[in-house]
């Protein structure tokens, strides 16, 4: 009787217990892909949950079961995935809070004869993912999808290509952490929230060409092995790239999501014609293994690609209009192509002091680094003096504040005569100081004196300087360094100088200087009569610019002093006449002057004095007579000569 009175009470028990156990036992189901209808524990288990509009993260469900050596514990199908989403992304009242499917492995094989099943492997991060995932794995498809709620895929591994064109979004797509083997396709997608994959890994190519998303997309920490691609997308809130690195490691043959292959011309980063609605941070990203395409691109705020940016091949900007200001400061460039761009507030070439870095890319047999501004437009220009390439293109390049150090401090000036590249074509077009004269304009313009009159600590300049200040740099840039940073233009023009003149003239810098060089440049070419009176004007009058011109008041003083010298020795020599005897030095220059001045009488007295004998009669008491009066016509003409050049070059000066 004890006997099965314990037997009972152990059925009991285990009556009581069972329940428990079943719970705590995973039972391993094995769906093929074929199989729509047959759902494996770990797809049964999102399904409820993801149906009772709770959160589905498959790391909890393995840990609270007893199947943790179970490898197909949290691997779901693509095929369950989508058609779970397709469901329930119907009805927002099924899933108010989304849809949330958080670290599994989304994986599926195709069926393939010989292979073993890629889900169960793990695949080098040395090889190239995409023909290997396309041919053997079950893509995620989300094509054309339209879903009213939420989607959060937070540190899902999907084994597969992530299909996604066409789809619509009335809330936020989450792909954080994400580890996609294959590549993220999401041509035309369009989402009313934002789209992030913060941190994620994504072994293909990602294709967001068309791309709508109104409240931002983020890429911040992300990896991409493959090229990334955004062409004429419109983003309505920020474009989140901080540290993104993309790799460009694959080549150019592609698959197309269609399962086609095409081949495409490889550009690492193509956001060509993109909108962004608000800012652009790149700050600290690296891309490499290929260009880099922004053309066509419109930010309405800032972009930021500061501090640690690298990008190892060219980058285009073409036709870009930023709303407020582009800053390159920190970052590590080889080639900047901004033609035709219009950046409304600055361009930034320094970050806390820190300047734009550029190092020629590799394989590049020039090895010039390149800033292109070809028919820009810039508010203003902030950076440090060591701030720009090797090459800048300034053609037709506006811009209304000149470069300006971020303190003022003008210090780390640039060597003398560093010049973009000595060839151009096989043409030596630049020359180093030191090297002898190639032609004898080249000796011209480095022998014309660079002579200044000095009083005690005041000096005048009598040309212009040619030379490189010494000692610690000045607050104000010289105008060497003007003239070093223009002459980095292998194709200069004299539009170039008359631009930084005018910005200069804005904010009361040393625009006569720039002027003034730009008339030594404007006088190149075959013509030697209009080289040889350029030089007579620059040598006379400064070219008439500014404080330049006070150089014909230098010769005239010069032939007047020289010539009422003479005239006194000549009045000593006729002193024997009282009206000769008291003519001073004073009368002598005087009369000098009214000799040089044309159309200028200072006394009628002193023109009859000169010109008619002190004595009646007697010839020989002329005051100007024989050498004399040659020197004294020679004078007027000289005065006629500088009166001329002065008012050819004050009329040019005045744009008249």
């Amino acid at each position: 009787m004890r006997s099965w009175t314990f037997l009972l009470c152990l059925g009991a028990l285990f009556a009581l217990v069972s329940p428990v156990l079943a719970d705590e036992v995973v039972t391993k189901r094995v769906c093929t892909p074929d199989e729509a209808n047959c759902l494996t524990d770990s797809e049964a288990w999102v399904k409820e949950v993801v149906g009772k509009g709770q959160r589905a993260d498959l790391d909890e469900y393995c840990d609270s079961h007893l199947a943790l050596e179970s490898q197909s514990c949290g691997r779901l199908r693509p095929r369950f995935v989508r058609d779970l989403i397709a469901t329930t992304a119907a009805d927002d009242k099924a899933a108010p809070n989304g849809i949330t499917i958080r670290h599994a492995m989304i994986c599926a094989p195709k069926p393939s004869a010989g292979k073993p099943p890629i889900c169960d492997q793990t695949l080098p991060f040395t090889e190239d993912p995409r023909q290997r995932v396309h041919d053997e794995a079950e893509p995620l498809d989300l094509r054309n999808l339209r879903s009213k709620v939420a989607l959060d895929l937070l540190g899902n591994h999907l084994l597969c290509d992530l299909l996604m064109d066409g789809a619509y979004f009335e809330h936020i797509v989450n792909l954080d952490y994400a580890v996609i083997d294959g590549g993220v396709y999401a041509r035309h997608l369009r989402t009313d929230g934002s789209l992030t994959m913060y941190h994620a890994i994504v072994r293909g190519d990602v294709e967001a060409d068309g791309l709508r998303s109104a409240g931002g997309v983020t890429l911040f920490r992300s990896q991409i092995f493959g090229a990334l691609h955004m062409r004429g997308a419109m983003v309505g809130g920020d474009l989140d790239f901080g540290n993104l690195i993309v790799l460009s490691r694959w080549p150019v043959s592609k698959l197309d999501p269609e399962h086609s292959s095409v081949t495409v011309p490889r550009t690492a980063v193509d956001l060509s014609n993109i909108h962004v609605a608000r800012q652009f941070y790149m700050t600290g990203a690296t891309i490499s293994g290929s260009n880099v395409d922004f053309s066509g691109m419109i930010v309405d705020g800032t972009v930021w690609m500061e501090d640690g940016t690298w990008i190892v091949r060219n980058l285009s900007m073409e036709r870009v209009h930023i709303g407020d200001g582009l800053f390159l400061g920190g970052s590590r460039l080889s080639s900047v192509d901004l033609t035709s761009a219009r950046i409304d507030h600055e361009l930034r070439l320094e970050s806390n002091g820190k300047p734009t870095r550029w190092k020629a890319q590799p394989g590049d047999p020039d090895g010039s680094t390149w800033l292109v501004l070809r028919n820009a437009r810039v508010g203003a220009i902030r950076d440090v003096v060591t701030a720009w390439p090797d090459c800048i293109s300034l053609g037709g390049f506006i811009y209304d504040l000149p470069p300006h150090d971020y303190d003022g401090s003008g210090q780390a000036r640039p060597p003398y005569y560093r010049w973009c590249r000595p060839y151009v074509d096989g043409t030596k077009v630049r020359h180093d100081i030191t090297e002898p004269p190639s032609s004898i304009r080249d000796l011209l313009d480095r022998t014309i004196p660079s002579w200044s009159l000095s009083f005690g600590s005041w000096s005048i300049p009598f040309w212009t300087m040619g030379t490189e200040p010494e000692g610690e740099a000045e607050a104000a840039r010289s105008i060497v360094w003007w003239r070093n940073w223009l002459e980095r233009d292998p194709e200069l023009t004299g539009g170039s100088y008359s631009q930084l003149a005018t910005a200069l003239g804005h904010v009361g810098g040393d625009a006569d200087s720039v002027r003034y060089e730009q008339r030594i440049f404007d006088r190149q070419g075959p013509d030697w009569e209009r080289y040889g009176l350029s030089c007579l004007e620059q040598i006379l009058i400064g070219f008439g610019i500014g404080t330049y011109a006070l150089r014909a008041a230098y010769w005239a003083a010069l032939f007047v002093t020289i010539a009422a010298w003479r005239l006194h020795r000549r009045m000593h020599d006729l002193s024997h006449y009282p009206e000769a005897a008291e003519k001073g030095v004073a009368w002598c220059w005087f009369a000098s002057l009214q000799t040089l001045l044309p159309l200028v009488t200072i006394s009628k007295q002193m023109d009859d004095f000169l010109h008619a004998p002190i004595a009646k009669g007697v010839p020989a008491s002329q005051p100007l007579r024989g050498c004399l009066a040659v020197g004294f016509s020679i004078l007027a003409l000289s005065g006629l000569l500088l009166s001329g050049f002065l008012l050819s070059g004050l009329r040019s000066y005045a744009g008249l």
